[in-house]
């Protein structure tokens, strides 16, 4: 409804005839108290609100026509939405999000007949209540306790109650769910107080959840590594990657967070849907647990921002190349460098037999297979150009052998293992298989390669990103690639993979798991929670705490790494043996030059050099 239907409405001169009897300056105390409010406070925080009327009997409802008239009279600062409900019907439905609200009732019962609570209960963020209240001061009291405890059960923190009192005092009244001793409380507090002028305090809405002095906040979880793991014989018996956030929230928002556990394994088929119903029926305040975000979870819960965005990655076991013995000794050159470098060799033997001379007058062959083998020989021609010819081949054959045993070591270094696939193409052309479960299959549903079917896609019937890596590793003759996500690969290797096998992340990223906590609909705790999230992204403490979470699970107490590492590290003791060997044989060396040194003074020591 626009601002000029508002203003005809409100400016229409009702039947009086069964109006309050009220003094009318108290209408504009009431009026310029709104306005105020309207003015410097909901101003502040939208640009528009929303008016809601609700009365059982005529006369509260001619005396708000009253005040709205009085009000309106003056307006045109912000846009405003209108909503007078009829007592002929039990609920009006009003489209569009009431972010704001100022609403005007008679008694708690009414209040429930604007069937707001219902209408927002569908959106995740806080919104604003101004409620007035216009009844008799001896009623006053009970109807403020409903009314209050009416915005706890609905999570209305925001929530303010404005009342006139026979003093001609107007008053405002909230509650402070979270008190020292005291929680969930909704005892009326006096807030602030209008003077004719102003409100005698700036602050209109207080921050409630600053300090919950321990109150009880309950988590509903399970162990999924290595989000969620659980220490039964630690201080702590909850620890993990969320459980980092969570424990700093505690102590930051200084609440006590009660840890239930809904499921025994990892398996969470149904469990999950318990965790979900838990909220929905109010019955804990956060669920934690490797939680992937999708539309059907948003409509029953809130959703927080996106903790981590968690790679899926493919994942396969390393396998040696099947090189044959022959294969291993002429990888190094091709079959031309091959055919080139015995061609050599038979020329110059060939040349070497046409100018024989007598014995020591010409290359021997068996002086030409041992230059090019890197062996001394004992003879040397005596002719120069012979002399020449020796030393040119063996140069040359210098440099062939050093390129010869540098290849041979890359090919024991590094291409001992066969080359990977690149992408999910070459592993549809190497013919592997694909393994996942059946909630990572949702993201893989429009990947070209699973959409033709050109890899095949074998869905296991479980929750647990680990089968996925054990079926994998239970499999290791058939062309198998795991898709799980890539912290779970990490946790499955520390400590579960067995030291025969090796697996391999592919280097490429096939989607991504955008995980986050739930607590229940319209919750208080969302925008508090987001606004720590949203810090802890600013200031890379996800990222830390991500790091530390692989720390945690890839040290062991009273080790220095895992088994895992110690089979394919190198550890002190084994490098100071290396060094006590290398210091052995160089010592014997130099024991064995002094004697041969000392051989040229004593002719008894020539008999054992």
């Amino acid at each position: 409804m626009n601002q000029t239907l508002n203003h005809t409405l409100f400016t229409a001169d009702p039947p009086r005839f069964d109006k309050i009897p009220q003094d009318g300056d108290i209408d504009f105390f009431v009026a310029d108290s709104l306005r105020y409010l309207i003015q410097h406070v909901l101003r502040n925080i939208a640009n528009s609100f929303v008016v809601t009327i609700s009365t059982t009997f005529p006369r509260p409802e001619l005396w708000f026509h009253d005040v709205m008239a009085m009000l309106f009279a003056t307006w045109g600062f912000m846009a405003v939405q209108i909503v007078v409900h009829d007592r002929k019907y039990m609920d009006v439905e009003v489209p569009g999000r009431r972010f704001c609200n100022m609403i005007m009732v008679d008694s708690y019962d009414n209040l429930r007949r604007t069937n707001i609570s219902k209408h927002n209960s569908l959106f995740d963020s806080e919104e604003y209540y101004i409620i007035f209240l216009q009844i008799r001061d001896t009623w006053m009291p009970l109807e403020r306790e409903l009314i209050l405890q009416h915005c706890l059960d609905n999570y209305w923190l925001h929530c303010n109650l404005m009342t006139q009192n026979r003093h001609k005092e107007v008053l405002v009244h909230t509650y402070f769910p979270f008190q020292e001793n005291n929680c969930y409380n909704t005892e009326p507090v006096l807030i602030n107080k209008f003077d004719g002028e102003r409100y005698v305090n700036d602050v209109m809405f207080p921050d409630k959840l600053r300090n919950l002095h321990g109150c009880p906040l309950k988590l509903s979880t399970w162990e999924v590594p290595p989000f969620i793991i659980y220490q039964p014989h630690a201080t702590q018996t909850l620890s993990g990657l969320e459980m980092y956030i969570l424990q700093s929230l505690r102590k930051d928002l200084n609440f006590t967070m009660i840890a239930e556990t809904v499921a025994n394994g990892i398996n969470l088929d149904t469990n999950r849907v318990e965790a979900f119903d838990l909220l929905n029926d109010r019955k804990t305040n956060i669920t934690a647990g490797f939680f992937r975000r999708t539309a059907e979870r948003d409509a029953i819960a809130s959703p927080t921002y996106v903790t981590f965005n968690l790679p899926v990655v493919a994942v396969i076991l390393r396998r040696q190349n099947e090189y044959q013995s022959l294969e291993v000794l002429t990888f190094p050159f091709d079959t031309t460098s091959w055919l080139l470098l015995i061609l050599s060799s038979l020329i110059l033997m060939a040349i070497n037999k046409i100018k024989r001379r007598p014995r020591r007058s010409y290359v021997n062959s068996w002086q030409i297979v041992e230059a090019l083998l890197g062996m001394p020989s004992h003879e040397m021609p005596e002719r120069l150009s012979l002399r020449a010819t020796l030393m040119i081949w063996t140069l040359s054959t210098l440099i062939l052998r050093s390129v010869y045993q540098s290849l041979l070591f890359y090919l024991y270094r590094t291409r001992f293992y066969r080359e990977p696939p690149n992408s999910l193409s070459e592993l549809a052309e190497s013919g592997y298989r694909a393994v996942c479960t059946i909630r990572s299959e949702p993201v893989l549903d429009f990947i070209p390669q699973f959409m033709d079917k050109s890899l095949h896609l074998t869905v296991l019937n479980t929750t647990n990103e680990m089968e996925p890596l054990l079926y994998l590793e239970t499999h290791p003759e058939e062309n198998i690639v795991a898709i799980s996500v890539a912290d779970t690969v990490y946790y499955y290797v520390q400590k579960m993979l067995s030291l025969d096998n090796v697996f391999l992340i592919l280097d490429f990223r096939i989607n991504d798991q955008q995980v986050s906590y739930y607590v229940p609909k319209h919750s208080y705790l969302i925008d508090r929670f987001n606004k720590y999230i949203l810090t802890f992204h600013q200031t890379g403490f996800l990222e830390y705490w991500r790091k530390m979470s692989l720390e945690s699970y890839r040290v062991l107490s009273g080790s220095d790494g895992t088994e895992y590492e110690n089979e394919l590290l190198i550890d002190m003791k084994q490098f100071l043996g290396f060094m006590s060997i290398l210091l052995f044989m160089h010592s014997l060396a130099l024991i064995v030059f002094i004697l041969e040194m000392l051989s040229k003074r004593y002719a008894f020591l020539q008999k054992f050099l």
